[in-house]
């Protein structure tokens, strides 16, 4: 049972009369491994457009950018007793020769948008939730404020009216983790007992021991199986990891019926993009050269037919998937740009094949001075 429908379960029963859920790494995923890879991108869309001191490239931006927000939350906990700060706290920081402030900030959010997607899992969850009349929040540690957030939301096509409301560390200067903003929450709902609150996020010790230190339900919402974690780490020092699709990859895996099993491991974490992949780039091909007809073989079409269907149907094309129904024997040598001892090789060494099977492939007359009890023999 997948993550999905146990939660489900529990929304039915009535177990619940708030649900709250983590923004980021749960209801938003991001295209990126880490978050500070964006501060990267930052930089590159700021060199474009002008906004950033000609000197500085976009990796010293982004290395400013990390140092930066570090010393804003050093001097907010020496300052004020917390670490929380906004994203014009953090932007202070920065050498002051570094371009236009108010815009690259402005450029920080639009990339936090683009950067960004939905979670089809918990957005489910949250509609349902709107279905009961269950009041859903939204609970974020994050520098971002409660307009900012709301704009990247809204970017990713999040209807906001489902949302009852959205608590953000920033604005009440103490995090999940300290408790604060859980106990902000309990405070706007006196007349809801602790656990009929529930809180789902990807961080143990912020979104389900702080929560659950409060008499909160919580659970833990882990998008990335311990094993698949292995599976990255492995491409990684391979050199094979997009990290720009680990995301929507772990998504995938967790979505199966058992993300714990190796089999929805490899086919949904990695031979799925693969395969996706594959397809998207012979529709582009098709599109590109004006062909209207794609006629995938059998028995590899029983897996592209209908992948190949459904890219087609995301894109609102005519093109028309066609499968074919051909012996491979028939089409082996038709494939051939050349016939050599590879070829020949490749062709001898396939098995339950006779002398004659190969004299008639190849279209040589069988020598007469040889038996024809031989032509049978299997090679």
């Amino acid at each position: 049972m997948t993550f999905y429908h146990k939660l489900l379960t529990e929304i039915k029963k009535g177990t619940f009369k708030v649900i709250s859920f983590d923004i980021f790494d749960t209801l938003l995923l991001r295209l990126v491994d880490q978050p500070k890879q964006i501060f990267d991108e930052i930089g590159k869309k700021a060199i474009k457009s002008n906004w950033l001191h000609p000197s500085i490239t976009a990796e010293e931006f982004a290395l400013l950018r990390i140092k930066a927000e570090k010393e804003a939350r050093k001097f907010q906990k020496k300052k004020k007793s917390h670490t929380e700060v906004t994203l014009q706290e953090i932007y202070e920081f920065l050498p002051k020769f570094i371009g236009d402030k108010n815009e690259l900030q402005a450029v920080e959010v639009i990339t936090e948008c683009e950067y960004c997607y939905l979670n089809p899992e918990i957005l489910k969850l949250i509609k349902y939730s709107n279905d009961r009349d269950l009041p859903v929040v939204l609970t974020s540690d994050m520098y971002l404020n409660q307009n900012q957030l709301k704009q990247v939301l809204k970017f990713n096509r999040l209807d906001l009216s489902l949302i009852y409301k959205i608590y953000v560390s920033c604005e009440h200067k103490g995090d999940k983790k300290s408790g604060v903003l859980f106990r902000k929450l309990q405070s706007d709902f006196p007349q809801i007992t602790p656990e009929k609150i529930l809180h789902i996020g990807d961080k143990i010790e912020a979104d389900v021991e702080s929560p659950k230190s409060l008499g909160m339900f919580a659970i833990h919402y882990d998008t990335i199986p311990s094993s698949l974690k292995d599976i990255c780490e492995y491409e990684k020092i391979y050199g094979l990891n997009d990290v720009e699709y680990n995301s929507i990859r772990k998504l995938s895996v967790q979505s199966t019926n058992k993300p714990e099993k190796i089999y929805n491991q490899i086919g949904a974490g990695i031979l799925g993009p693969v395969f996706t992949f594959f397809c998207e780039w012979v529709l582009d091909v098709c599109i590109k050269e004006g062909k209207q007809f794609v006629y995938p073989f059998m028995r590899e079409a029983e897996l592209f037919l209908p992948m190949l269907e459904n890219a087609a149907k995301k894109r609102k094309s005519n093109i028309k998937i066609i499968p074919l129904f051909v012996s491979r024997k028939s089409t082996w040598l038709a494939s051939l740009e050349q016939w050599d001892q590879t070829s020949c090789d490749d062709l001898m060494g396939k098995i339950g094949l006779s002398v004659n099977d190969i004299s008639n492939t190849l279209e040589l007359p069988f020598p007469k001075s040889i038996s024809e009890k031989l032509g049978e023999s299997k090679i």
